[in-house]
């Protein structure tokens, strides 16, 4: 149930931005709406004591977490020299093929998507 009503929030915050993100204003302004955005400045909830909103308290609590912690990353990245930087991104791609079954299997995969 409460991942239901969250899957929902976000579902509708999803909506909502595509609606203001092609609204005149929005264009004209050059302003842009994404529903981490959202997730990003909650503040707190509230609502009774039932389970289900106690989980569903967590899951955006989680939610909001992980969007704050994505921008910090994003944040330290756009603060690092271009060395470090792609220091960085070389050591992630690397893991991420040895995670999809070595180079061989990467570039099987490369030529499927070509």
């Amino acid at each position: 149930m409460s991942e239901t009503q969250v899957k929902g929030l976000q579902m509708l915050l999803e909506d909502l931005a595509e609606i203001f993100n092609n609204s005149p204003p929005a264009k004209t302004e050059g302003l842009h709406f994404v529903p981490d955005n959202f997730a990003y400045w909650l503040i707190g909830t509230s609502g009774n004591h039932a389970a289900d909103q106690k989980k569903s308290h967590e899951l955006l609590q989680i939610w909001c977490l992980e969007v704050i912690l994505q921008c910090l990353e994003e944040e330290a990245l756009f603060e690092m020299d271009l060395t470090h930087v792609l220091a960085v991104l070389v050591a992630l791609k690397t893991k991420q093929i040895e995670e999809y079954g070595g180079q061989e299997a990467w570039e099987i995969g490369k030529q499927v998507f070509m």
